[in-house]
């Protein structure tokens, strides 16, 4: 049997949907009202069918958009990117997600691929941002990572700042692996695709970052 033909990828470089820079104008406030949602109804297409149709025609990557801008935008909160500077964050990795679209590996799950793109994204922000402090009050987007983190701890008792603090304090390549582990919920092959890096790393990253933590926390 012959391999299948692949949809030929019509998007050309210089152009970007005249309604993709107005729909990401509005991600701040989805954030601060939290009212997106992600609901698979009768005839939901799979990300892989997604990005063939969007191939075909462009302006169905506003799809796309709506797909994953909640989960980007928890991300990249969580990551350390908030406010104004989250929802241009998050416009920059949509528009660099549309423009390298063709260039998609089908071989790997296309949620890999976007949450690729944006940890690329995220780092390159974060060195253009001064450090900042985390504030004592329990924030938000953290809630979910610090209550599966607390959930693996022995002592129960630490507050969600000092967690947060804990986790942000590591190296990179360790707090990467766990905000993608415990606030995205990522398999170990997922973070694998997203890093690009050996599932056994991964475990090892994982490994050592959930000891850093217990370190931190018990000496604070």
């Amino acid at each position: 049997m012959n391999s299948p033909i692949m949809v030929a990828t019509l998007i050309p470089r210089n152009f970007i949907p005249s309604d993709l820079f107005a729909i990401t104008l509005h991600f701040s406030k989805l954030w601060a009202s939290h009212k997106i949602s992600i609901k698979k109804e009768q005839g939901w297409l799979s990300d892989q069918e997604l990005v063939l149709l969007t191939q075909r025609e462009t302006k169905k990557f506003t799809a796309i958009i709506r797909r994953y801008e909640k989960t980007l935008l928890l991300y990249i909160a969580v990551s350390g990117c908030e406010g104004k500077s989250a929802g241009e964050l998050l416009q920059d990795i949509f528009v660099n997600a549309y423009v390298y679209l063709n260039e998609y590996d089908h071989s790997i799950p296309f949620s890999s691929w976007i949450y690729r793109l944006a940890h690329k994204e995220i780092h390159e922000r974060l060195k253009s941002l001064p450090a900042k402090e985390e504030n004592s009050e329990y924030n938000s987007p953290y809630q979910p990572m610090v209550e599966r983190i607390t959930s693996t701890l022995p002592d129960h008792n630490y507050t969600p700042t000092e967690i947060i603090t804990a986790v942000m304090q590591l190296e990179s390549k360790y707090r990467d692996v766990m905000v993608l582990k415990y606030a995205e919920q990522k398999s170990p092959t997922e973070i694998s695709d997203i890093l690009e890096i050996s599932q056994q790393t991964v475990t090892s990253l994982i490994l050592s970052a959930e000891n850093k933590i217990n370190d931190y926390l018990e000496n604070i």
